[in-house]
């Protein structure tokens, strides 16, 4: 399963198509970069090829009877070594794993972040639309119940807010009048092309049509950005972006203590195999320098992801994740 992805891109540009049986001498000879994946506590040194190809050796055939048929989501963190990949089951399990080892308290917002974020995508699947009406008696008690289970199960003193559209957040939509106001209205918190060293159409997160946005939280801590189906949103040809994208660029947002950048094999964020990448950035490796918010090719060693190869021409979702600074959280259990 994490040897390789055997998917046709809809995106029109040429693909080559990796297969077990297709690793070649020639292939070996491009060995460029190892990347070390971490599961479950073991580390595992794989050989990765120039194309993202994670090249069959004693470490990788053992990643791959650990991991075996499971559901995995891929994390960086920029708290760790550049081609350190760590390999969980779930989302909201990676961010676990940053409290017990890295910074405590923002990865404990994150979890309250991204439960938040699962509470309303949860609503809007059953409910069918993405601009809740809260003045829904259902959709209220419903939303009521899950804030007050994300109160519980993350330590947050306190009683659960009434005003659940605070809590989880009213959509805001923005559109702008032209190019120029497109460009002054962007921080460049998340761009993407749709060609290698950022050629071609350019994604932007912060101002295309069909990104949903929201503040939310307890003093309206944290914001999100959900491109949910890049079939929503079309390139100058009027082509989809969906599996479209073969580079990006982003930028740390002034005032966050934290930022996690969401890539996504299938639309509306669907766990099937190995299809999420997270990578979080915290504000002292950002302003240290550590990280550059530069991907040049999606099928370079560090931006394999968990999709079983490479991400060249195979994301179609992106979510961003914002912790502001100053939102002074009292969980119950730290002290």
């Amino acid at each position: 399963m994490l040897l390789l992805a055997l998917s046709i891109a809809s995106c029109s540009k040429n693909q080559k198509l990796d297969s077990d049986d297709q690793i070649s001498i020639k292939e070996l000879e491009k060995v460029d970069h190892y990347v070390t994946y971490i599961y479950q506590g073991t580390k595992y040194k794989t050989q990765v090829s120039e194309d993202g190809v994670l090249l069959p050796d004693e470490q990788s055939r053992a990643l791959e009877k650990a991991v075996g048929t499971r559901e995995t989501v891929s994390f960086s963190f920029s708290s760790q070594p550049e081609h350190h990949v760590f390999l969980f089951h779930s989302e909201m399990e990676g961010y676990k794993y940053m409290e017990k080892n890295d910074d405590r308290k923002l990865a404990r917002q994150f979890q309250v972040s991204h439960a938040t974020n699962l509470l309303r995508d949860q609503l809007i699947n059953k409910y069918g639309i993405e601009n809740l009406d809260f003045n829904n008696p259902q959709i209220s008690q419903e939303a009521k119940a899950g804030v007050a289970a994300i109160y519980a199960e993350f330590k947050l003193k306190g009683e659960a807010p009434q005003n659940v559209e605070q809590f989880i957040g009213k959509l805001e939509r923005k559109s702008a009048a032209s190019a120029q106001a497109v460009q002054d209205r962007s921080n460049g918190l998340l761009r993407a092309w749709e060609h290698d060293d950022y050629l071609g159409a350019m994604f932007d997160i912060e101002t295309a049509p069909n990104v949903w946005i929201w503040t939310h939280g307890d003093w309206n801590c944290y914001k999100t950005y959900a491109a949910a189906d890049l079939n929503w949103n079309y390139k100058p040809d009027n082509t989809s972006w969906n599996d479209c994208i073969s580079s990006a660029q982003f930028n740390f947002q002034a005032g966050a203590d934290g930022v996690a950048y969401g890539f996504y094999k299938n639309p509306h964020y669907t766990i099937n195999g190995c299809t999420h990448h997270i990578l979080v950035v915290t504000r002292s490796e950002w302003q240290n320098g550590i990280v550059n918010g530069l991907i040049p090719r999606m099928r370079r060693p560090k931006w394999r992801g968990a999709f079983c190869g490479h991400m060249n021409d195979q994301i179609s979702a992106l979510r961003v994740q914002i912790v502001w600074q100053g939102c002074q959280f009292d969980f119950g259990d730290m002290y």
